[in-house]
């Protein structure tokens, strides 16, 4: 069995804290630890909302990507391990499994990425289940890319050497209405999306952008080929849950909801998920925090959810697979053909609907040598019905 190799996520943390100030080093000088242990201070309060919480934070600053990664990073690495974890204590069969391999993750305001290292951790903690990760990131801040470089070719490489991990860099922001169009250029990959990533994005976004960042989010949901897991984390401050609170009850509506907890204390103290002071005097937790300053914490409150999205349809997959079978669907050159005799206007137009397209429909015509089937045409080659709305296939709800 293939195991991530076991040098310290810490020691291998350092240089991607360091590319954060933009500077390329295997260790962090005087000068610069100072100045990360500042940032830390400063990201702190601005998260908790000590100070006015601002419409959002210009990670375009080095100070804010360092202190950011430096208050956060290590344990914001093991929350997919962990809600990964937790989802399966609770129903195995919610979490995809890699298909031949390939899994695809879609990252909104994928930042650093470093959160990618928990689900490589999670697949291939006990084989070697995920072997081509392709990876949508989704992220408006382009001065994020040295520092993610660095995860990927130092950190993930290193730890997992045999994750062909494929990247897909969207500059998009999914506070504004051109996303899709944006998005629309990486539409053969996004379709093929597995788990969609939300971690620490709402809290800092303005309310007034909801409507958008619910459309644009929908957009990524819609053309899924196969259904979706949704994973989403955010501070639990109290002056963030507005931010927060409008997407968790638009998820109650229209998805399956597997897990979901406003007040989760998460843990980071036992393995593979462990961080701790090193208690020497070279370690970089204790070049941070131990000494009077920003103190060291190994924990995190969180809201979080994980809810389930099976494919888009205009009606519900199963009323689908019923009629269909009912009436003997098939294709031959070309058409959509039935040999079922006494079909009425009410439930041609009901195939119409299901189709998309106007369906040539005759009561004699034969199904021709090598024509596809149905199933074929209508679930795609894969056996999978595309363009499935989540509202619809949870429930009775109608379409937004």
């Amino acid at each position: 069995m293939a195991k991530p190799r076991t040098t310290s996520f810490t020691e291998e943390f350092e240089p991607i804290l360091i590319s954060a100030w933009n500077r390329y080093a295997d260790r962090i000088d005087k000068k610069l630890l100072e100045k990360t242990r500042a940032a830390i201070t400063n990201i702190r309060r601005v998260y908790r909302f000590k100070e006015k919480y601002p419409s959002s934070i210009n990670f375009r600053q080095p100070k804010y990507r360092a202190g950011y990664l430096a208050a956060f990073g290590q344990r914001h690495a093991y929350l997919p391990y962990w809600h990964l974890k937790k989802i399966r204590e609770y129903n195995r069969d919610y979490i995809p499994k890699p298909k031949s391999g390939n899994l695809t993750i879609t990252s909104i305001g994928a930042g650093a990425s470093i959160e990618i290292y928990g689900l490589c951790l999670f697949y291939n903690e006990e084989r070697q289940d995920l072997r081509r990760l392709q990876l949508n990131l989704i992220e408006k801040i382009d001065e994020w890319g040295p520092t993610r470089n660095i995860v990927f070719g130092k950190l993930l490489n290193d730890k997992f050497p045999k994750i062909n991990i494929k990247q897909n860099h969207i500059n998009a922001d999914i506070t504004q209405n051109d996303c899709v169009k944006k998005f629309a250029e990486y539409h053969d990959a996004l379709i093929s999306t597995d788990i969609v990533l939300i971690y620490n994005v709402l809290n800092e976004i303005d309310t007034k952008y909801a409507s958008s960042v619910y459309r644009n989010i929908q957009y990524i949901l819609r053309q899924a080929n196969d259904s979706i897991l949704i994973l989403l984390m955010e501070p639990n401050a109290k002056k963030a849950q507005p931010r927060v609170k409008w997407l968790l009850e638009r998820f109650v509506e229209s998805t399956e909801i597997v897990l979901s907890n406003n007040d989760e204390d998460i843990v980071f103290t036992e393995e593979p998920i462990c961080i701790t002071l090193e208690e020497t005097s070279e370690g970089l937790n204790d070049r941070l925090f131990n000494q009077p300053g920003p103190h060291f914490e190994n924990s995190l409150k969180r809201t979080h959810m994980a809810c389930f999205v099976k494919p888009w349809s205009p009606i519900p997959y199963e009323k689908v697979q019923e009629q269909l079978e009912k009436y003997q669907i098939r294709r031959a050159k070309g058409k959509f053909v039935t040999t079922a005799k006494g079909i009425d206007n009410e439930q041609q137009n009901f195939l119409n609907t299901c189709n998309g397209i106007k369906i040539s429909l005759t009561e004699s015509q034969s199904e021709d040598e090598g024509s596809e089937t149905l199933d074929s045409r209508f679930h795609g080659n894969d056996g999978k019905i595309p363009d499935i709305h989540p509202s619809q296939c949870c429930g009775e709800r109608k379409p937004e």
